[in-house]
């Protein structure tokens, strides 16, 4: 099991090994060849101050090929990050959507979309310029401290000691500076991953806040997370500040002891002693800012920790590796001995069974808790029954389990219909294409005709070009029903589950919709749960539920 979270992300960079090994090819070679330009300029300045000696000309030609070769580098080693970032970026953000997808709707949903959120967008971006551009700087830096320090020992194996020295006292001020500062860098990120939840529900909830009067209890509550946020913001400068100065301290003690090191070996030209210097600064140089860099992964490693809780989400139903083909066909629904409960002691189902034939109208009622609105969760997939069996079954008798179906073929014969159906931030017609991407406008303009949209839509300015909103907040309650009800008719299912759709609208506008789903095709099955009796009434059977006591 790997610990650390910025190594449990390298597995879903796999297809990203070969962008990330020429990115530290690149790298080491830029920073090879800029120590190899600080040693040779160093000693060139030694040979003319102290022997009064000008450089042979083959030198000048060297030199200005190293420096066309270091611009070159640094220009390709950023297109080659950027061009890497934006696949890390890609990578990343479909592994964690996908994560979402699978754990939509969670059973027990513990996870805050504030989170969520701040994963898929911040922490992202943060992480993709760490493994593009950061890594490969690092490891550059190990490499050149390792090659430089060979070469220092070839000629004073003295100063290559106190440059090994020098080295192990870097890293082990950057441990220390690791330990405390990923300390601070949880506190911090919880604390901002609170006060970015907090913020969600406030936007989200801002008609409840004002129409509660909570505005000062809700001001009150993120003034104290940024205050607290800021509090060990100052603790961790404080810290970075100390670590820095440790460095400062540890670079000029080397200084000083390289410079007696020189003066006291015997043979050592004064010309030699300015590339040796150099050579070794350009190993301490990178050593002290890589130190700084790993001093910083604490935000890092908890971006890290978060987007891997978002790319494990585990599913309730995982679609089947051989799928068997979906019957063609009206279909029906059997239940046989289903039982579900959220939680151990609270079991919603019990034994349950219920057959629901191709083409039937039926209607589910119950009192508030009785499983409904779970019931219909599980005839749509997205729970699984903790035992049971749910087949889809056709007009001749044959059936299928509901979970040996492809998720593709099984969305594309279920619609469902809920409650807390949305509308997202866009246009009428945007929010139609979600379900059917392929869809006319006319056969989009005729499913808004079929349940009474038309009339609102064409008395807006813009029509069905107008924007709804996010969350549809835009528009009515039954306006949106209506809406949500139309996207999904646009599917054809051959099974349509619709919860409490009619619960927002008048009476007008239920026997409206009401009549609309009765003159559906006799071959789609229509589940309908719902507590008005004119609804109910509707239907061709209603069934009773009860929670097991």
């Amino acid at each position: 099991m790997i610990r650390h979270p910025i190594l449990g992300l390298v597995p879903y960079l796999s297809g990203e090994k070969r962008g990330l090994a020429w990115a530290f090819s690149v790298s080491v070679l830029s920073s090879l060849t800029l120590a190899a330009l600080m040693v040779g300029t160093a000693w060139a300045v030694g040979l003319a101050v102290v022997e009064q000696r000008v450089p042979p000309s083959g030198f000048w030609v060297l030199l200005g090929v190293g420096v066309l070769l270091r611009a070159g580098l640094t220009w390709h080693e950023m297109d080659v990050s950027h061009s890497l970032a934006y696949r890390v970026l890609a990578a990343l953000r479909m592994s964690l959507f996908d994560g979402f997808a699978r754990s939509t709707p969670a059973r027990e949903n513990r996870q805050h979309s504030g989170d969520q959120a701040a994963a898929a967008m911040g922490d992202i971006e943060r992480l993709e310029f760490f493994y593009a551009h950061t890594i490969a700087q690092l490891a550059a830096t190990a490499v050149v401290a390792g090659v430089g320090t060979a070469l220092v020992f070839l000629v004073q194996p003295l100063m290559a000691g106190a440059v090994l020295l020098a080295v192990l006292l870097l890293l082990a001020c950057s441990r220390v500076h690791v330990a405390r500062s990923r300390r601070l860098g949880d506190s911090i990120q919880d604390c901002n991953s609170a006060l970015s939840a907090r913020v969600v529900e406030s936007l989200t909830g801002r008609r409840e806040i004002i129409g509660f009067g909570l505005q000062s209890r809700v001001q009150g509550e993120l003034d104290r997370f940024t205050r607290r946020a800021a509090g060990l913001q100052r603790q961790l400068d404080h810290t970075t500040v100390l670590a820095a100065g440790l460095r400062d301290v540890t670079i000029v003690g080397t200084a000083v002891a390289l410079f007696l090191i020189a003066m006291e070996t015997p043979g050592l030209s004064l010309a030699a002693l300015p590339p040796l210097v150099a050579g070794c600064f350009a190993v301490l140089g990178p050593v002290a800012d890589a130190g700084s860099t790993l001093g910083q992964l604490h935000s890092h490693r908890a971006s890290a920790r978060r987007v891997l809780a978002g790319i494990g989400g585990k599913t309730e139903i995982a679609d089947a590796a051989v799928p068997l083909p979906l019957p063609a066909g009206p279909l029906g629904l059997d239940l046989v001995n289903v039982s579900f409960a959220y939680t151990a002691g609270t079991r919603v189902f019990d034994g349950f069974d219920l057959t629901i034939a191709p083409g039937e109208r039926v209607a589910i009622r119950g009192i508030s808790g009785a499983g409904k609105t779970t019931l219909a969760l599980l005839l749509s997939r997205l729970w699984a029954a903790d035992s049971g069996q749910i087949d889809l079954v056709t007009a001749t008798g044959d059936r299928v389990d509901l979970e040996a179906i492809s998720d593709a073929d099984f969305r594309n014969a279920v619609a469902v219909v809920g409650q807390d159906a949305l509308l997202f931030h866009g246009t009428v017609m945007d929010n139609m294409r979600l379900a059917a991407p392929r869809a006319t406008d006319r056969q989009i303009m005729q499913a808004l005709h079929d349940v009474g949209a038309n009339a609102f839509i064409e008395a807006w300015p813009d029509g069905s070009n107008t924007v709804v909103g996010e969350r549809g907040t835009a528009v009515s309650g039954g306006q949106q029903a209506r809406l949500c009800l139309a996207r999904a008719l646009l599917v054809r299912s051959r099974i349509l589950i619709l919860d409490e759709t009619t619960a927002s609208l008048d009476p007008l506008a239920e026997r409206h919709l009401t009549r609309l789903v009765q003159g559906l095709p006799g071959d789609v099955t229509v589940i309908t749960i719902a507590h008005r009796a004119a609804t109910l009434a509707a239907s061709g059977r209603i069934v009773d539920i009860r929670r097991p006591v």
